[in-house]
């Protein structure tokens, strides 16, 4: 979610810097375009290092790729509260195996970050 910003931040003030008014114009917009990038293809799901105490909340959250809502459970770090991956969904068959994109895990991460969202243990 801030990685555009980010690029939008960065290239206005690379573009301005170069260029003037106008190249912070280009590079806001470049920029903005970069960072999106980045945040498309950088890892969804966050290993779990082995001996990390975890335990698992269930949420209604929306499907992104079937457009409906699913019950999903998630895996969460029990110190710090930070989502890390999916477990079950009742939209997959069987409901341990989601292979999809785990685009509700972003939407968790933005929706109920984990400073603002305790673990439930």
């Amino acid at each position: 979610m801030f990685r555009p910003l980010l690029g939008t931040f960065f290239g206005v003030a690379l573009g301005y810097l170069v260029q003037g008014p106008l190249g912070a114009g280009l590079g806001a917009v470049l920029g903005c375009a970069a960072g999106g990038l980045l945040a498309a293809f950088s890892p969804i799901v966050t290993n779990v290092p082995t001996g990390t105490p975890v335990v698992q909340d269930k949420q209604p959250v929306l499907c992104e790729n079937r457009g409906r809502v699913a019950e999903a459970t998630f895996v969460r770090d029990a110190k710090t509260g930070s989502w890390l991956d999916v477990a079950e969904c009742t939209l997959c068959t069987p409901q341990e195996a989601v292979t999809c994109a785990k685009r509700c895990l972003v939407l968790m991460r933005d929706v109920a970050p984990a400073s603002a969202y305790p673990v439930h243990a």
